[in-house]
């Protein structure tokens, strides 16, 4: 219900948005106000891409939590709490830097997720359903990764950054029209707010200071 819709509006629209915005406009801030920690900029953007399934987890855990079931998400913390100190060393072995060590925390990130995930979807859907969600998630992620890589090729032009960084957000934010457009007739978007609109009232104090402001 309202659940599957809030993730789905956040997954189809807010989190790719953000995340674009974030990829190609902190770098110009970075090189604008702090050129020191401009040989960050590939760690950052690594870590970007572990935002899409953080934000993702909290709408689950805090379902498991609100069920009182929130006890099996120990072991999947557990288990990426371990899993982010191994690939962490491993990348500190193997001298990575901080995009290893970065790549290594998404890897975490991600399979917190698929966890959390798993055990909150068994009480929300069926096994198909599960696994059709969860292969959205994935597409959604990959299909934003593979735009934003084709637009990074834009940041070679020999054009002012920050002009350049503009651009790449809004062509991105067209490309994601087709998805906007399917989430918004897949869950009858217009037809949910102008329904809520139609019983909104508005608080009484508000209504009576807008009757003094105007005179009526």
């Amino acid at each position: 219900g309202y659940m599957t819709f809030g993730i789905s509006m956040g997954q189809w629209l807010s989190l790719p948005m953000v995340i674009a915005g974030a990829w190609f406009g902190v770098p110009c801030l970075v090189r604008l106000a702090l050129p020191d920690f401009v040989p960050c900029i590939s760690a950052l953007k690594c870590l970007l891409l572990g935002t899409f399934f953080l934000a993702l987890t909290h709408p689950y855990d805090q379902f498991l939590v609100s069920i009182k079931k929130h006890m099996k998400m120990l072991p999947v913390v557990f288990g990426a709490c371990a899993l982010a100190i191994l690939l962490n060393g491993v990348a500190i072995l193997l001298n990575l830097g901080l995009v290893g060590i970065a790549a290594a925390t998404v890897i975490a990130i991600f399979f917190k997720f698929s966890g959390v995930y798993f055990i909150a979807s068994a009480t929300l859907c069926s096994s198909r359903e599960r696994w059709r969600t969860y292969l959205g998630f994935l597409a959604r992620f990959l299909y934003m990764i593979i735009v934003i890589v084709v637009l990074e090729k834009l940041s070679a032009l020999p054009v002012y950054a920050p002009v350049v960084a503009g651009v790449q957000i809004l062509l991105f934010g067209l490309l994601e029209g087709p998805v906007l457009y399917r989430l918004v007739r897949e869950y009858e978007v217009g037809s949910l707010l102008r329904e809520k609109l139609k019983h909104y009232q508005f608080p009484e104090k508000v209504i009576l200071a807008a009757k003094i402001r105007f005179g009526l």
